[in-house]
């Protein structure tokens, strides 16, 4: 069931979009279903008001995160499909979303140029980061968890220290959006 789920959600997200107006029409519901080029549909995720630009599983397995660009991160119950909380504090889409290592914590990114780090139980903001200059394109965490990585439209990298939230590296040089 993971290995279906994890292929399912990756074929939607690499599904090509040629405009911006393109993606934001996206289906708001997540299938889960055997692999591509099999009809049967498992479970529909449905929750979202628009179209979902990211997905991701915790490293537990129990719980998917989807953002979107209705402004929000809905956290389901990979068991049953349910939603198990939607969490709300951006002010544009949502264009990333990443587990820590250890389940415990989700970051996300969006269009309004920021990253919230969220406790994953709770559903609380642990903290809200905010240095690029554009929309925030991916987050991703070190395997160890010490490590906040956020890349821009702004054609930067960030490196973050998760036990501060303090920059550790600014990279630049890339020439195009990241």
């Amino acid at each position: 069931m993971k290995t279906s789920l994890l292929l399912i959600l990756v074929f939607a997200l690499m599904m090509p979009c040629y405009s911006q107006a393109a993606r934001h029409k996206r289906n708001p519901d997540i299938n889960i279903s055997n692999p591509p080029g099999k009809d049967l549909i498992l479970r529909k995720l449905k929750g979202h008001r628009k179209g979902i630009f990211s997905v991701a599983i915790s490293p537990d397995g129990k719980t998917v995160a989807s953002g979107s660009a209705d402004k929000t991160i809905t956290l389901w119950d990979t068991a049953t499909g349910e939603s198990i909380m939607t969490l709300k504090g951006h002010r544009h889409v949502v264009w990333a979303v990443a587990f820590s290592p250890d389940s415990s914590m989700l970051a996300s990114g969006s269009r309004d140029r920021t990253i919230i780090i969220w406790d994953v139980q709770t559903g609380e903001k642990i903290k809200q980061l905010k240095e690029h200059r554009h929309t925030v394109t991916a987050v991703a965490f070190s395997p160890d968890g010490s490590l906040l990585g956020t890349a821009s439209a702004d054609q930067s990298v960030i490196l973050w220290d998760t036990s501060t939230w303090r920059i550790i590296k600014y990279l630049r040089g890339h020439r195009h959006q990241v």
